[in-house]
């Protein structure tokens, strides 16, 4: 009586694991790669988000005059920007103004620094 072989050998089996590794692995390299470059995406746009919503509090503090002001969620600290070329400005009527925008329920962290002029 003749025995009819059926399934795989070992040897078939390990040759097909092998092969399937080599097809898995870069295609899943590439599909890592590109939800890391979606991720970074993301967190840029959030940041540029918020530096534009900083810039909007910035230019929200009007009369323009030294001090803490708090707007909206924002922290803007203005102080007079004094330096060698200042004078010259003061002499035709205008101040120089730094103003530091943070956002305090985020962190603690500086968002964004801008120079405002206003006149005296």
């Amino acid at each position: 009586m003749k025995r009819t072989r059926r399934g795989f050998t070992l040897i078939e089996v390990m040759a097909a694991f092998v092969i399937a590794l080599v097809l898995i692995v870069p295609v899943a390299s590439i599909i890592s790669g590109i939800s890391g470059s979606f991720g970074g995406l993301q967190r840029s746009v959030e940041r540029r988000a918020n530096l534009q919503l900083a810039a909007a509090a910035a230019m929200a503090v009007n009369p323009l005059r030294a001090g803490d002001f708090t707007l909206g969620d924002f922290r803007v600290e203005v102080r007079p920007r004094i330096d060698e070329n200042t004078s010259d400005l003061r002499r035709a009527g205008w101040q120089l103004y730094t103003l530091s925008v943070s956002q305090p329920s985020v962190s603690s962290a500086q968002i964004l620094e801008t120079v405002r002029s206003a006149p005296l």
